[in-house]
């Protein structure tokens, strides 16, 4: 079954451009990532710095695959200290309503 995911962070001021910038260099990685059917990134109006990439994937399974490897080349590592907090990653099933 499909998976929505969800990944909001909030980055902190001085590193704003920094996540920008790795996002545009990087994305095309995430959307070309074998289960990946599509990506957006949103930013909460009220507070720019709080974003969202909304993630459709085949499966949580394929999503954690990307996760895996993204901290394989340690893309969390280099990115840990741009964000207050830990990011938050939810998984949603898609309802056949």
């Amino acid at each position: 079954m499909s998976v929505l995911v969800l990944w909001e962070v909030t980055v902190k001021d001085e590193h704003a451009d920094n996540l920008s910038d790795f996002m545009q260099r990087e994305l095309h990685f995430t959307r070309g990532f074998d289960g990946c059917n599509g990506l957006t990134v949103h930013s909460n109006k009220d507070d720019h710095n709080n974003i969202v990439v909304v993630q459709h994937w085949d499966s949580r399974e394929n999503y954690e695959s990307y996760l895996d490897w993204r901290m394989g080349r340690g893309d969390g590592k280099k990115m840990e200290n741009w964000f207050i907090d830990e990011p938050k990653i939810r998984y949603f099933d898609n309802q056949r309503l």
